[in-house]
């Protein structure tokens, strides 16, 4: 693998783990200034050592195509650890005096932005 490689290799992974939701394989590209299939072919070679995957989110595409919505491994498992927090603070909120409801409330918007849709 040679050095220009895996500059992209690094950069597309940075890239993912800054977002909060991760970025298409195209929205990547132009961020980053390189062509699309050198961003795709990149992201395959993340896919396959666990390092990138899948959110499970699409987005239609000027054109009508779906695309996929990528991510780090990494950041999904720290947005599962908030669902999970969250999902407990909103159980606990509920059987709680009022006081501690208003918190949980309080804290609950201020984790909001960060939850994943949930996926049955």
């Amino acid at each position: 693998m040679n050095t220009t490689t895996k500059t992209t290799r690094w950069a597309v992974l940075q890239a993912l783990d800054a977002t909060p939701v991760g970025m298409t394989s195209r929205a990547l590209a132009g961020l980053l200034g390189v062509p699309a299939s050198t961003v795709r072919a990149r992201i395959t070679e993340l896919v396959r050592e666990g390092l990138v995957i899948d959110s499970g989110q699409r987005v239609t595409r000027p054109n009508g195509l779906r695309a996929t919505v990528w991510t780090t491994a990494a950041r999904r498992q720290r947005q599962e650890a908030l669902n999970r927090l969250a999902a407990a603070l909103e159980a606990q909120a509920k059987a709680a005096r009022p006081w501690t409801c208003r918190v949980g409330s309080w804290l609950l918007r201020v984790l909001a932005p960060f939850r994943l849709p949930h996926r049955g």
